[in-house]
C-alpha cells in the first residue's frame, strides 16, 4: 500500500506519497505511467493501482582482439543477438607460429547482459628452408624443416677436388647446426695440404755419388738443384724432360712450382 484516506462523497483523491517505482528486471526498465483506474469523485470505497510502461534494457557487446584492443562496441536490445562487422581479426606471426583466427571466447549468445568477447586463434608451427651447400654454392641438400627441428645433413661427404696448390679434406660446416628458427644456409668448409709432387730422375746408366737428389716437392719448397749423376767413362752434358728437349747441366726447381717432373740425364761417351 502507498496511501489510504478517508474522504468525503464527492471529493477528488489526490496522491501525494513519492512517485511510485517498480524494481527493474534484466529484459525491462520501467516508468510509472499513472492509475488504473482513472482517478474521479468519491462515489464510494476505491482502489487505484499504479501503471507502468516497460523500456526494453540495451547492454554493451564488447568484440576485443587476444591483446584486448577494441575491435568493435556496441549497445544492444535484451534478447538481440551480437554479429561482428568488423575485419576478420589477424594475430602477427612469430618466428615460431603463424596464427589463424578461429572464433570467439565465449561462444556468441543473446544477450542477457554487458559482454565481451575475445577473439581466438589456431596456431600452425612456421617451417623454414635449411639448406647445405659445397664451397662453391653448388646445393647438395635443401629441406623444409619446422620451428625447433634439428637439421642433419644426409649426404655424402662432401669432397672438394685438388687444385694445383693445394689437397683438401672436409672439415666441417661454415656454422654450428642447431635447431632451425629461420631460414639457414650451412656451407661446406675444407682443411687444406699442400700438395705433393714427385720428381722421377732417369739416371740412363748413371749414378749420383755425391747425394740423392729429391724426389718429392711441395708449393712452398724451397729452390732444388738437381744433383748432376756421374758415368764412368762418359761425360754427362745435361737434363732434358720437365725442363725441355735442350740439355741442361745446372737445373733448379724454383720455389712456387707445381706438377710431377720428370728428367732424362743425357750423356756422350768420353774419348781418351
Amino acid at each position: 500500500m502507498l496511501q489510504s484516506d478517508l474522504l468525503d462523497y464527492g471529493q477528488m483523491p489526490a496522491y501525494t506519497g513519492e512517485t511510485p517505482t517498480k524494481e527493474a528486471t534484466v529484459q525491462y526498465t520501467y516508468t510509472f505511467s499513472g492509475w488504473e483506474p482513472e482517478i474521479t469523485a468519491v462515489t464510494g470505497d476505491a482502489t487505484y493501482t499504479a501503471q507502468y510502461t516497460s523500456t526494453v534494457n540495451t547492454y554493451t557487446v564488447t568484440f576485443v582482439d587476444y591483446n584486448g584492443n577494441v575491435l568493435q562496441s556496441s549497445d544492444l536490445a535484451y534478447g538481440a543477438t551480437p554479429a561482428y562487422s568488423g575485419e576478420t581479426p589477424t594475430m602477427d606471426a612469430t618466428a615460431q607460429y603463424t596464427y589463424t583466427f578461429s572464433g570467439w571466447a565465449p561462444e556468441i549468445a543473446t544477450v542477457t547482459g554487458d559482454a565481451t568477447y575475445t577473439a581466438q586463434y589456431s596456431s600452425t608451427v612456421n617451417e623454414y628452408t635449411v639448406t647445405f651447400n659445397d664451397w662453391d654454392g653448388t646445393l647438395l641438400q635443401s629441406s623444409n624443416l619446422a620451428y625447433g627441428e634439428m637439421p642433419y645433413y644426409t649426404g655424402p661427404t662432401p669432397t672438394r677436388i685438388s687444385d694445383e696448390i693445394y689437397d683438401y679434406t672436409f672439415a666441417g660446416w661454415s656454422s654450428t647446426i642447431e635447431a632451425v628458427t629461420g631460414n639457414v644456409t650451412y656451407t661446406a668448409e675444407y682443411n687444406y695440404t699442400y700438395r705433393t709432387y714427385t720428381i722421377t730422375y732417369n739416371l740412363a746408366g748413371g749414378t749420383v755419388v755425391d747425394a740423392s737428389n729429391v724426389d718429392t716437392y711441395t708449393f712452398i719448397s724451397p729452390d732444388i738443384t738437381l744433383v748432376n749423376p756421374t758415368r764412368p767413362g762418359y761425360t754427362f752434358v745435361g737434363w732434358t724432360g720437365s725442363n725441355g728437349d735442350t740439355p741442361q747441366t745446372n737445373v733448379t726447381i724454383t720455389s712456387g712450382s707445381t706438377g710431377n717432373l720428370t728428367f732424362t740425364a743425357n750423356w756422350i761417351q768420353a774419348i781418351y
